[in-house]
C-alpha cells in the first residue's frame, strides 16, 4: 500500500500544482482561455499527472477499505498541497496552517493504527 500510495500522494501533488501555475489568473472557462490553457505546458502536465494520480487512485481502492485510504490519502495530499503551494506558488505558509499539519498528522496515525 505504501509505494501506490506514494505515487499518488506525488502526482496529485504534482497535477494539482501545475494546473493551478497553468491555469494562473484565467477565471473564465470559455473557448477562448481552453485555447489558451491547451497551449500551456504547465497545465497540460498538470492534467497528465493529475489524470495519471486518478489511474493510482483507482488502483488503491481495489487493495484497501475506502474508510481507511481515504483519509489517509487526503490527509497527505493535503499536507503535500500546502507545502507545494508555498515552494512553487509561493503562497503563504501561516502558523495555523503548520498546526494544522501537525493535527492531520496525528489523525493519519490514529487511521493507521
Amino acid at each position: 500500500m505504501i509505494v501506490p500510495l506514494l505515487i499518488y500522494i506525488v502526482l496529485t501533488t504534482i497535477g494539482l500544482t501545475l494546473l493551478k501555475r497553468g491555469m494562473g489568473t484565467h477565471l473564465a472557462l470559455n473557448t477562448q482561455t481552453l485555447t489558451l490553457l491547451l497551449q500551456n505546458r504547465d497545465f497540460l502536465f498538470g492534467a497528465t499527472a493529475y489524470g495519471a494520480s486518478f489511474l493510482t487512485w483507482l488502483f488503491l481502492l481495489s487493495q484497501n477499505n475506502l474508510s481507511k485510504i481515504l483519509p489517509i490519502a487526503i490527509g497527505l495530499v493535503y499536507v503535500a498541497i500546502m507545502i507545494a503551494s508555498a515552494l512553487v506558488l509561493k503562497e503563504p505558509f501561516t502558523t495555523s496552517k503548520i498546526i494544522g499539519v501537525i493535527l492531520i498528522g496525528i489523525g493519519v496515525l490514529f487511521i493507521t493504527r
